[in-house]
């Protein structure tokens, strides 16, 4: 069985598929060990997973103090300049890289952790690079890259051709595996509901979901007045998790019944989103995973990063709406639910897509595809 190191930065929507499969790896006899920064670090031992520092901490206080650096309909600024090497800390990140990588086996690190070819070449240790976004890759003939992809051996990107499929050429070293999806058991609020939230949902008809993530909206009050507002328009209920943004009841409007706005620290998604008539996001990957495998209605806010190219190809499949979210007022918000978001017809076309995600096991796919990476370079090294 191999040692073998995990490793990635950025929020939490960033580290969550690398607790699938490091749990799924140690499930097979490896041994396993993830290299993040202080911040994430409860996230892999709740789940059983051996950390170590790797980077300087980054957990929701650094990003809130960050947040307006986050929206990528500003322009590029020094501050998101600053937040970029912040986050990155190329420097930092490979010297406790180079380190906790010493007699591993292999590496399997992130596209955007940047110290890892570098830590690879310098200790000649194998390693496999992973994309959760399929953004960084072209879909057709000259079409722009967001990022070039590492010069890695092999490739894993960890999403579903149900959603996306980049163009085969010019990437002979990529296999798409299908969403690693993370339950959270072992995170509290992550895989059951509190008697509170089962109450709320049970309550009438199915509410819609605002779940912003990881992402700290810069003006939290406004989101939750928004939202709150445009669920009232619609006559229904809203759920919202507070998120890295920190949104609080203390927004709500004067006007708006607080009986029918839930907030939650964590929320059990894979409960929760099947039992939901539509999900307000901001184009995250992790989210957007589970609302297609959950067959479930949405409207994208992108707000940065692969978001837009995420909205842009739910928007291509007919299953969501998007809009800006600096633009959007309660009753554009409302209208846009109701009619493009809400109904039938995205039901329906929503629904050979969760059909197609539900039957990959895109973690399993992953494994088979390390091991025999991990078997190829044995051979190799044996004359073989």
């Amino acid at each position: 069985m191999a040692r073998i190191v995990v490793s990635s930065i950025g929020t939490m929507g960033d580290f969550v598929p690398y607790v699938a499969l490091a749990q799924a790896l140690q499930a097979r006899g490896h041994r396993v060990l993830a290299a993040v920064n202080p911040a994430m670090h409860e996230l892999f031992r709740r789940a059983g997973i051996e950390t170590a520092s790797c980077g300087p901490a980054f957990g929701p206080e650094e990003a809130r103090r960050d947040a307006r650096a986050f929206d990528g309909w500003q322009p590029r600024t020094p501050e998101l300049q600053a937040l970029d090497a912040r986050i990155n800390a190329v420097e930092e990140n490979g010297r406790d890289l180079r380190r906790l990588c010493r007699g591993a086996d292999l590496l399997v690190a992130s596209s955007i952790q940047y110290a890892a070819a570098g830590v690879s070449r310098e200790l000649g240790l194998p390693w496999i690079c992973v994309s959760t976004t399929p953004e960084e890759f072209a879909h057709a003939p000259g079409a722009p890259l967001y990022r070039s992809p590492p010069d890695a051996p092999l490739t894993l990107l960890a999403s579903s051709p149900a959603f996306s499929r980049p163009g085969a050429e010019g990437y002979p070293a990529v296999h798409a595996t299908g969403f690693w999806f993370y339950a959270g058991k072992e995170q509290p609020g992550w895989s059951e509901p509190t008697p509170e939230l089962r109450a709320f949902v049970g309550e009438g008809d199915a509410p819609i979901a605002f779940l912003p993530a990881s992402i700290p909206v810069a003006d939290g009050a406004r989101a939750v007045a928004l939202h709150a507002e445009a669920a009232a328009r619609l006559g229904r209920r809203l759920i919202v998790q507070r998120g890295w943004a920190g949104l609080a009841p203390g927004a709500l409007p004067a006007g708006i019944d607080r009986s029918r706005v839930f907030f939650a620290e964590q929320l059990p998604h894979d409960w929760l989103l099947p039992r939901c008539g539509a999900l307000i996001f901001h184009g995250g990957m992790g989210t957007l995973a589970k609302g297609l495998r959950d067959a479930c209605p949405m409207l994208v806010e992108p707000y940065g990063r692969d978001c837009f190219f995420n909205a842009g190809r739910l928007l291509e499949l007919g299953v969501a709406a998007a809009v800006n979210p600096h633009q959007a007022t309660a009753a554009s918000l409302a209208r846009v639910l109701a009619e493009r978001v809400d109904c039938p017809a995205v039901r329906e076309r929503l629904k050979p897509i969760a059909a197609a995600i539900r039957a990959e096991d895109g973690t399993a796919r992953a494994c088979e595809r390390i091991e025999a990476f991990v078997r190829d370079g044995a051979a190799a090294g044996n004359g073989s």
